[in-house]
C-alpha cells in the first residue's frame, strides 16, 4: 500500500504534462514542487477527517481506503 500511495499519481502527472503542453522544463518545478506539498497537506487533512468521522480502520494509502469503502458500499 505504501508503494501504491507514493507512485499512484506518477502516470497521471506525466499524462497531464504531455496533454497540457507543460512539458518537462526546469521552470515547471516552480509549480510541481508546491503542488507536491499541497497534495501531501490535503491528503493529511482528508486522512484526519476520515479518521475522526468513519468507523472503518484506515491505512496510510488514501486510494486503498477509498477503494475499500467503495467495495463495502457495493456489497
Amino acid at each position: 500500500q505504501f508503494f501504491l500511495a507514493i507512485h499512484f499519481s506518477i502516470p497521471f502527472i506525466i499524462l497531464f504534462r504531455i496533454l497540457s503542453g507543460i512539458g518537462f522544463e526546469p521552470i515547471t518545478l516552480l509549480f510541481t514542487i508546491p503542488a507536491f506539498f499541497l497534495g501531501q497537506l490535503l491528503g493529511s487533512k482528508i486522512h484526519h477527517f476520515r479518521k475522526n468521522k468513519d468507523a472503518q480502520p484506515l491505512t496510510s494509502c488514501l486510494v486503498m481506503d477509498l477503494v475499500r469503502v467503495n467495495n463495502s458500499i457495493e456489497s
